[in-house]
């Protein structure tokens, strides 16, 4: 079974049109194009050390208390993405 995830990446509006282009020239799709691009670029990295063991953190009781309510999460990540935009 394939699970996908969908996700927001910004790009230069010259470099997506041009990758849009070079992907349909390919009769690629554009996601397709990127997830190649990812796995090549990370199939070339040679890391340095190894990294850190992956320690879980917990917390018990209420844990945290964000300043947003979690119903609007969603939202106010995506109005965090259009504030960087217009920086």
């Amino acid at each position: 079974m394939l699970v996908c995830m969908r996700t927001t990446i910004i790009l230069d509006d010259r470099l997506l049109e041009d990758a849009k282009r070079f992907a349909e020239a390919r009769a690629r799709t554009l996601s397709g194009l990127i997830a190649d691009a990812l796995r090549a670029t990370m199939a070339q990295a040679v890391p340095s050390e190894p990294p850190p063991p992956f320690e879980l953190v917990t917390f018990k009781g209420d844990g945290l208390n964000p300043p947003y309510a979690w119903e609007r999460l969603s939202e106010a990540l995506l109005d965090q993405d259009v504030e960087g935009l217009r920086s």
